[in-house]
């Protein structure tokens, strides 16, 4: 007697594999992992889209449970990467510093420390205190430049182990040797320049009849040794006849640099050995 033939619908047939995928949705992972493990060893050569290589649903198809991560996890994790690459553009950004330091200031027996500003003299004309002393090879006399070390703006005054007064330029009791040069001359003038106490400074007994005139750059003097490259402290803002002395001239000197703004400088010392605390 022949078998009578028995017909489903297509209608029928979706509902049941939808049934089916529905149970297998809710069965544990771990049941359903052999089965997963059969389909892709029947199937895992067509699916392959290069030699040696599976599709990326199949990675994460048969993530192994011992690798996975809590949200919570995941989020601390990725919050120390992200400070960690922050740290390194932080290294980075102080080694672009420092390499611009050296291409200012080129000479292989000197360093460059920097150092944080933690209080200034009222108004920030006068001294500044920086957070490096005798421990990082701060010592008294040394130059002071901008962070970026293309302008001097003071020197070391007063020394303890982990702190140093800085003078600036513009303190009534500093003074330094400076060089007054023109654009377009090629000799510049020695001269030396003591600080107004008034957020400027001073270029005494210089004769009336000297070819100084405003705009005119004032350079530190090189120390053989120590620093090999003329430096700018500032520019000329001003010359007039002394009126107490009439046969000089009056000369002021605008710093280059807004010392109220600084809040890094770089210390020139005089061992290539730079260490930072």
């Amino acid at each position: 007697m022949a078998r009578k033939k028995v017909k489903t619908s297509r209608g029928a047939l979706f509902s049941r594999l939808l049934l089916a995928s529905a149970v297998l949705l809710f069965i544990p992972h771990r049941m359903t992992k052999p089965i997963n493990s059969l389909f892709f060893n029947a199937f895992g050569q067509v699916l392959t889209f290069a030699p040696g290589a599976r599709p990326p649903f199949l990675d994460e198809l048969f993530f192994p449970e011992e690798d996975v991560v809590t949200r919570r996890k995941y989020n601390d994790l990725y919050n120390e990467y992200a400070k960690t690459l922050a740290k390194m553009a932080t290294l980075h950004d102080k080694y672009d510093k420092l390499a611009g330091l050296r291409t200012n200031v080129p000479n292989e027996n000197m360093g460059i420390v920097l150092a944080k500003r933690i209080i200034a003299s009222p108004g920030g004309r006068s001294e500044i205190l920086i957070d490096k002393g005798s421990l990082d090879q701060i010592e008294v006399g040394q130059y002071v430049l901008v962070e970026e070390g293309n302008c001097v703006i003071g020197t070391v005054s007063e020394v303890s182990e982990s702190q140093a007064w800085v003078k600036l330029i513009t303190d009534a009791k500093h003074n330094m040797p400076v060089l007054i040069w023109r654009v377009g001359t090629l000799s510049a003038m020695p001269a030396q320049l003591v600080g107004d106490g008034k957020g400027a400074a001073k270029v005494p007994l210089m004769a009336r009849g000297e070819d100084i005139k405003p705009g005119d750059a004032v350079f530190a003097v090189e120390k053989p040794g120590y620093l090999e490259s003329r430096i700018i402290v500032g520019k000329i803002s001003k010359v007039e006849r002394d009126k107490k002395e009439p046969m000089l001239l009056d000369i002021t000197v605008e710093p280059d640099e807004d010392y109220s703004e600084i809040n890094t400088v770089a210390v020139v010392v005089m061992n290539g050995d730079l260490r930072r605390k």
